[in-house]
Order: structure tokens, then sequence, then C-alpha cells
């Protein structure tokens, strides 16, 4: 079953999230990944608002995929970058 990962980001230096988000991708590779969703935050239409600025869509063919990918050592090298970067919140999902 698909699954997704979605994550909201708060960027706290551009520069470093330009450099995470230039290499994430290259992750994706073995995972069968492939990324939805992109964008900056507008406006919250309902609800209390959360505290990203962005927020990212990841597709996955399934959860397992998921553990696999985030678990590997290729995304493990990219966690302190990303964690200088951004304060991020990853979730996943999976469904239709």
């Amino acid at each position: 079953m698909t699954a997704y990962v979605i994550g909201h980001v708060k960027v706290l230096d551009a520069h470093l999230w330009d450099q995470y988000r230039q290499s994430v991708p290259e992750t994706f590779k073995n995972y069968g990944a492939e990324v939805m969703i992109r964008a900056n935050k507008m406006r919250c239409l309902s609800g209390q608002d959360l505290f990203s600025d962005q927020i990212v869509v990841i597709r996955f063919p399934n959860s397992e995929l998921i553990e696999s990918w985030y678990q590997s050592e290729s995304y493990q090298q990219l966690i302190s970058l990303r964690d200088r970067a951004a304060e991020v919140h990853l979730f996943s999902y999976s469904g239709s």
C-alpha cells in the first residue's frame, strides 16, 4: 500500500536548507520515492496554525521502504545538516 512522509519545516538557515534539499533526492534512488509536494505555507484556513513555514510530501511504494530509506546510511548522514538548517517534524502515513 502506498505510504507517505509528510514534513513540516521551519527554516532556520536558508543556505544550509538549500544544501539539504539538494542532497535528499539522491537518497531516494533505491526506495521508489517521489516528492509530490514541496511548498511554502500561504495561510491557515482552519484550526490552529502549525509552526512550519514549508511542507513536503513524499510518496513511497509502501511503509517498509520508508523505514528502510529513513534508516539508510545515505539519509542518516544528512540528519545533522537537516537539524542545523531547520526544525523538521516528519510523519509517515499509509493509505491510498
